[in-house]
């Protein structure tokens, strides 16, 4: 990972006593942290048939930021050596500590929910998120209703394309074929046709007429051979399946108060969403070797354990908060089946705005207009996958989403009723 920061110019200006005043410039304004990768180029998996699968990579990144916006205005009176001095504090936009945020941000928006340990690092992929859209993808991809529609939808396509150029030809055969004055040649070749043209027996017109339409068929002949060749390489093609499965958090962070090393400068950050996504998506071909198998993990009948769980009773509302039955079916799920490629990855992002400023004079200000900003972080993470990933438990943090709170109602009322 290659760790870049990125510079601005912050300046100060404040008066204390009756002395002058004090003017300051940093160079070293941090405006952003960012965590790159250098370019990877992607690989392809090559099939018996010829076909080809490019590989997802491993790729990760991340960026921590600040946004200037207002600056600090502080100002007021302070009694001093017998008199009564003016002092203020006068910063430019974000402040003059205003990167304060982004050195701490790790104390801010650090979440293990989310997947953020620093303001350094790029986002990790927490356990109890990956379990959840590991299998949610095994589900998905044991439906069948990814990828297929897919392949199957371009070799339609392609097939639909036959209309234009096929059409065209057998409205043309039409016209030849009703065009009286060609029909007494129509059975003839181009080579006896021309030893009747040169005897005389057939007319220049006549001829030239044929030759038109027969030369005129040609290519669209062509264009047809062509669509039929290549609808025949889609139909030979693997039919790929593809399953994907989501795990997303929104928390909301509270307001958070920083000083520096010297407790001359505060900042806060107002309180903020941090959002997260993780995603696992999975790629698979049909085993014709497994048929069976897929049929029967399609009809239930491959995982006795699902099966028993399904008819336990009130197992559905245990799994509203500790998924049990999701991922006993998902165990089974990769049943016929050959592994392709995957990936599962965490997009996290976040924003809060905040306000800094030199705090010295605080208790003499008459007008206190503080330096703001906008300060954030903004991450991704991908992971590559080799073999079928193992579902694993999660932890509802909403069981009672949706319309859950009416089933758990209903369940009540009838559970009250048989106590009578």
């Amino acid at each position: 990972m290659a760790l870049t920061y990125q510079y601005g110019q912050s300046t100060i200006s404040y008066k204390t006593t009756g002395k002058a005043p004090v003017n300051g410039t940093r160079n070293d304004f941090r405006l952003a942290c960012v965590n790159s990768p250098p370019k990877v180029g992607g690989s392809w998996i090559v099939f018996a048939d010829g076909s080809r699968f490019r590989r997802a990579t491993a790729y990760s990144r991340s960026k921590s930021f600040i946004e200037p916006g207002a600056s600090q205005s502080t100002s007021g009176k302070r009694f001093f050596a017998g008199q009564w001095v003016d002092v203020y504090a006068k910063t430019s936009a974000g402040g003059y500590r205003g990167d304060t945020p982004i050195g701490l941000v790790s104390n801010c928006f650090i979440n293990g929910t989310i997947g953020i340990t620093q303001h350094t690092n790029v986002p990790f992929i927490p356990t109890n998120r990956r379990n959840e859209a590991v299998t949610k993808a095994l589900l998905s991809i044991s439906s069948q209703k990814a990828g297929l529609g897919e392949d199957l939808g371009s070799l339609g396509q392609t097939i639909r394309m036959l209309h234009n150029p096929a059409s065209a030809l057998i409205g043309s055969l039409r016209r030849c074929h009703a065009d009286r004055a060609l029909k007494p040649f129509l059975r003839e070749s181009i080579a006896s046709l021309r030893k009747m043209y040169v005897r005389g027996k057939i007319s220049d017109w006549a001829f030239q007429r044929y030759l038109e339409y027969v030369y005129g068929w040609k290519p669209l002949v062509q264009d047809i051979y062509g669509l039929i060749e290549l609808a025949k390489q889609k139909g030979d093609a693997p039919l790929f399946l593809r399953g994907t499965g989501t795990s997303k958090v929104k928390l909301d962070n509270p307001d958070w108060t920083f000083n520096d090393a010297s407790f001359s400068a505060t900042t806060k950050v107002s309180s903020h969403a941090m959002e997260s996504r993780v995603a696992c998506t999975l790629w698979a071909r049909i085993d014709p070797n497994w048929a069976g198998v897929r049929t029967l993990n399609q009809l239930g009948l491959a995982n006795p354990l699902a099966l028993a769980w399904e008819l336990a009773g009130w197992s559905f509302v245990v799994d509203w908060l500790l998924p049990i039955g999701p991922v006993l079916n998902a165990l089974s799920a990769p049943a016929g089946l050959a592994f392709v490629n995957g990936s599962i990855s965490n997009r996290v992002k976040t924003r809060a705005r905040y306000e800094h400023w030199y705090n010295a004079i605080d208790s003499y200000a008459s007008s206190n207009s503080h330096a703001s900003g906008t300060t954030g972080y903004d991450g991704y993470t991908r992971e590559t996958l080799s073999n079928w990933p193992l579902p694993g438990f999660w932890f509802d943090h909403d069981p009672l989403r949706s319309d859950r709170p009416l089933k758990a109602l209903a369940l009540l009322w009838l559970q009250l009723g048989r106590l009578h």
